[in-house]
């Protein structure tokens, strides 16, 4: 970006104009690598139609914000999409190995290759509990479903 507004600084109108394009197609690419953005947002084609439908700075402005915002919306998406896979693979795992005493946030970090203060918050934040608390639940629950399913064991 600190290039865009360098070029921009002492440039003539067209130049800023072509600064302006290939600001928006940089924002616009963010979106495009994941889906296609909402409202037209798109290749440079249809940049180049919207930017000359403005009328000044205020609505280039404007213009621009929107772009931003629609690429922080699709980060946005990219992380959730992302961490609840990360939980996903991590509740498969905890469902598998529920059983073993050594397992810890730590260690289902370590297997999904990312911190452990990452994985805590994404798992709080993707499950509502945390992960000390959701390994007590679940091992309650297959104690509870393993004596019901044996009732006539005696012990």
């Amino acid at each position: 970006m600190a290039e865009h507004a360098a070029l921009v600084a002492g440039a003539s109108f067209p130049e800023r104009m072509e600064a302006l394009l290939d600001l928006a197609a940089t924002i616009c690419q963010v979106g495009s690598r994941v889906a296609p953005p909402e409202g037209g947002h798109g290749g440079r084609d249809v940049l180049v139609g919207q930017l000359a439908q403005l009328c000044g700075p205020e609505e280039v402005d404007g213009w621009l914000r929107s772009l931003f915002d629609h690429a922080g919306q699709v980060l946005s998406g990219i992380h959730s999409q992302h961490s609840a896979a990360l939980v996903g693979q991590a509740c498969a795992l905890l469902d598998r190995h529920y059983a073993d005493p050594m397992l810890s946030a730590a260690l289902v970090a370590e297997r999904l290759a990312i911190t452990p203060q990452y994985f805590s918050r994404i798992f709080n934040e993707t499950t509502g509990s945390s992960f000390p608390d959701y390994l007590k639940n679940l091992r309650l629950d297959k104690a509870r479903s393993h004596m019901l399913e044996h009732a006539d064991a005696s012990l």
